[in-house]
C-alpha cells in the first residue's frame, strides 16, 4: 500500500482545510461580536432597572421587551455587572464566555465516569444530600475495617475529584 497521496486528494484537503480554518475565524468574530452586543445590552438593562420601584422590573421587561426572556435578561445584565468591556477576553475562551451569556447551553456534569450525565441542579442536589447524610452520620472512620474504608473511598472518589476541580477552577 502506497503512503503517497495522489495529488488530487491533498488539493482538496487542503481546500477543505482552508475553508474550515476561515469558518472558524468567522465564528470566533461573531463570537465576540455576540459577547459585546450582549455586554451593552445588559448595561441598558441595568440602567432601566435602577429607574424602576422593587418589584416593577418583570413587567417592565414583559412589557417593553417580550423579544427578551428573563433568563437571558439576567445573564446579559450579570455579564454587564461584572466583566468590563475590555475585560471579555478574561474568560479562558470564548467557550466560557458564551456559556455565561446563555448563547450556548452550559456543559452537563457526569456524576461518575459511568451512567447518564447529570446537571448541575441535579449535581447541587447529589452534594446536599451527601452533606446531609454526613452531618447525621454517626460513622466514625477511624472505626471502619478494610473492607468499609475501601468501599467508602471508592464511592467518594470522584466527589472529591470533582471538589478538587471546583477548588482549582476558584483559584
Amino acid at each position: 500500500m502506497s503512503t503517497e497521496l495522489q495529488p488530487d486528494i491533498v488539493e482538496q484537503i487542503k481546500t477543505a482545510y482552508e475553508k474550515a480554518a476561515g469558518f472558524a475565524d468567522i465564528a470566533k468574530a461573531n463570537a465576540n461580536m455576540a459577547l459585546r452586543a450582549a455586554h451593552l445590552c445588559g448595561s441598558l438593562l441595568n440602567q432601566e432597572k435602577e429607574k424602576l420601584e422593587h418589584g416593577e422590573w418583570l413587567g417592565w421587561l414583559g412589557d417593553n421587551c417580550p423579544f427578551i426572556c428573563e433568563r437571558h435578561a439576567q445573564r446579559f445584565m450579570k455579564l454587564a455587572k461584572t466583566t468590563l468591556v475590555s475585560d471579555l477576553d478574561k474568560y479562558e475562551n470564548q467557550k466560557q464566555a458564551l456559556i455565561a451569556i446563555g448563547v450556548i447551553a452550559e456543559p452537563e456534569i457526569a456524576l461518575t465516569t459511568k451512567g447518564p450525565p447529570a446537571t448541575r441542579d441535579m449535581w447541587l442536589s447529589h452534594v446536599s444530600a451527601l452533606e446531609r447524610a454526613f452531618r447525621e452520620s454517626k460513622i466514625d472512620p477511624d472505626r471502619l475495617d478494610d473492607r468499609q474504608r475501601e468501599d467508602y473511598i471508592k464511592k467518594l472518589k470522584p466527589v472529591a475529584e470533582f471538589y478538587n476541580k471546583l477548588l482549582l477552577k476558584a483559584a
